[in-house]
């Protein structure tokens, strides 16, 4: 067996709420999705309108080119999403990544809790 030569990166308790917290918002925003659909009238107009419309997961992985068991990590907050998934996410979903954000009902930002500096900005 192979020794490492450096210490496993363990998560921090202030990490691990904020993937849980972002796990809570991406579940909420796939379950209440909502899209855009077109009816088209025999007179040739266009007419868009708007219905909410359940996501699964495994359309949410398909969609992302990403298994299905990822989006159950994310959404039970085991994992974190990086910023290329955010913006994945949040364009498949059609929500702003501030909302996927939210912390305690607030937009997750260093002014806002003196905490998170570190892991937001990403500043040691």
């Amino acid at each position: 067996m192979k020794t490492r030569f450096y210490k496993p990166r363990t998560t921090t308790p202030e990490e691990k709420a904020i993937n849980i917290a972002v796990g809570k918002n991406l579940k909420n925003a796939r379950i209440n999705r909502v899209v855009c659909q077109y009816n088209i009238d025999p007179n040739g107009n266009k007419n868009a309108y708007y219905i909410k419309k359940f996501c699964t997961q495994t359309e949410m992985a398909n969609a992302l080119k990403i298994a299905f068991q990822q989006i159950g990590k994310y959404e039970k907050g085991q994992n974190g999403l990086s910023a290329f998934r955010l913006m994945q996410v949040s364009k498949f979903l059609n929500v702003p990544v501030e909302q996927l954000l939210e912390f305690e009902g607030q937009a997750v930002s260093p002014s806002d809790n003196p905490k998170l500096p570190l892991l937001v900005t990403g500043m040691n």
